[in-house]
């Protein structure tokens, strides 16, 4: 709207000669000097800068009517049609002003977790406030909210390996969250295997669903009973297999189970359980996959070296600093 354009409409709408769309558009122009493109980010301290910035302009518009161009007889009752239009659009601001200092503000919730910590050799299981069962491996750290808040989802941070069994909450998902991956259910059993040295992190659904994302919200996928989920952490990739039997979560009764698997696998495993440094010597020569079940309560380190010396292509050899050399027969 020009100068000129802005003078005339002042002139009709004092007359009361304005039509309802000129009085509207009239009023639209003046009010989109005080509402900013985007109320959204617009802080206090910009909501101050705007209601000065109303003022300045409209009087700026006061200063731009030339008197020499408007009969004296329409001087005075112009002057007096901006000041009321001033007048009005401040008490406006004002009053938006007021009325935002009474709004209740929101009030942000802070939830304390608590922690569960288990050692080499440990493992502990706990019961959340919720009815939620989860079995910490050892070298592991859960923590949790000692008392979920009943508008809050149900949200855990997993530093290792754990099995949950959770207990269903329609209105309230299940978050376990390792490292940048997600994990929510709303009702199922699972486990998560998220050590942070391993190059993997792992879940494996044994009843129920559930859906695995990143941190940010991106979807990856649903997982379905049987279903294991296998993130790699350095390539930012992942893959979805099946598994069979309890070879995901065996560690829970003390089971260690190998389902066609390489040594370096196998050297992984034992290395973790016994916290044993092991070398391997002419890995390329070595094609056993062991298929193999023990229960390390019932059997010794040795004793579950020499079975598997007894059904694959490799032997171990303990050397005089406690560790384990691995090498072709």
């Amino acid at each position: 709207m020009t100068k000129k354009e802005f003078q005339h409409l002042l002139e009709k709408y004092e007359s009361g000669l304005c039509s309802p769309e000129e009085k509207q558009l009239l009023e639209q122009f003046l009010v989109s000097f005080q509402q900013p493109a985007n109320k959204d980010n617009w802080s206090e301290q910009k909501e101050q800068e705007t209601g000065e910035r109303i003022y300045k302009r409209i009087k700026g518009r006061l200063s731009e009517t030339n008197p020499s161009t408007v009969p004296s007889s329409k001087k005075n009752r112009l002057w007096w049609v901006l000041i009321a239009l001033l007048l009005g659009l401040s008490a406006y601001w004002i009053t938006q002003q007021l009325h935002k200092s009474k709004a209740p503000q929101e009030e942000k919730s802070s939830v304390v977790y608590a922690s569960l910590v288990t050692k080499e050799k440990e493992q502990k299981e706990l019961t959340l406030s919720d009815g939620t069962i989860i079995i910490l491996n050892e070298n592991s750290t859960l923590k949790y909210p000692p008392t979920f808040l009943p508008n809050e989802k149900r949200r855990v941070e997993l530093s290792g390996e754990a099995f949950f069994k959770v207990t269903k909450d329609s209105l309230r998902p299940f978050i376990a969250v390792s490292e940048n991956i997600e994990t929510v259910v709303l009702g199922t059993s699972f486990n998560i295997d998220a050590r942070p040295n391993a190059e993997t992190i792992e879940i494996a659904l044994v009843e129920g669903k559930v859906q695995v994302a990143t941190a940010n919200k991106k979807k990856l996928e649903i997982l379905l009973p049987n279903e294991q989920f296998i993130y790699f952490k350095k390539e930012q990739r992942a893959n979805k297999s099946s598994f069979r039997g309890n070879l995901a979560y065996a560690w829970k009764e003390d089971i260690i189970l190998f389902e066609k698997a390489r040594v370096r696998e196998v050297i992984g495993v034992l290395s973790e359980k016994y916290n044993i440094v092991f070398q391997i010597e002419e890995e390329e020569s070595i094609e056993s996959l062991l298929v193999y079940r023990v229960n390390t309560k019932a059997y010794r380190l040795s004793q579950i070296l020499e079975h598997i010396t007894k059904v694959t292509d490799y032997q171990f050899t303990k050397n005089t600093d406690g560790s384990i050399t691995v090498r072709p027969k």
